[in-house]
């Protein structure tokens, strides 16, 4: 699962030229989700990704993130209680105004992540991720390459209709 999610990322990402440098991004995630009969859904992870085109309006990342508490499988009948779960997560950024001190932007995030249920007679427990967001990213720029960025964001979670906040926070340099 990983491996292929890492080649979509691979395959996403253009190719640069010599002499172009698409810029790179790292940085941080937490968020936190209240569901009905589950409570707070609090996740935390580190995100690494690349601009797509030179204007730099799209931006694909791949974010490993922690979740304790997870939600149900939508997709099944029965979900094994599991008290936490790990994985990876594709995003992908459109920044209408990329080159603005205050940056709106959407995105789309897909992935599965992976835990261990508390009834060792239950199989492991595989759930699927996907969110929308809309947020805004504050950027400054540190140093003739890099800037630091922080963008709080909100959504939903389409397959449960869970509503989260989340704030981002990183470095961008080319």
């Amino acid at each position: 699962m990983f491996f292929s999610l890492l080649n979509l990322f691979l395959w996403v990402v253009p190719t640069a030229k010599a002499e172009e440098q698409s810029p790179m991004f790292m940085g941080g995630r937490t968020s936190i989700a209240v569901s009905e009969g589950h409570g707070s859904i609090v996740t935390v992870g580190g995100t690494i990704g690349l601009e797509l085109d030179s204007s730099g309006r799209t931006a694909c990342g791949m974010r490993f993130i922690y979740i304790q508490n997870p939600p149900e499988n939508p997709f099944e009948e029965y979900t094994p209680e599991v008290p936490s779960a790990w994985g990876p997560v594709m995003d992908f950024y459109f920044f209408p105004n990329p080159k603005g001190r205050l940056s709106p932007y959407v995105a789309v995030s897909g992935g599965f992540v992976y835990g261990v249920p508390t009834n060792v007679e239950e199989n492991n427990v595989v759930l699927p991720i996907f969110e929308l967001a809309v947020g805004m990213r504050f950027q400054k720029k540190i140093s003739d390459k890099d800037i630091l960025y922080v963008s709080p964001d909100m959504g939903i979670i389409p397959e449960l209709w869970i509503p989260f906040v989340g704030i981002n926070f990183g470095i961008k340099s080319k």
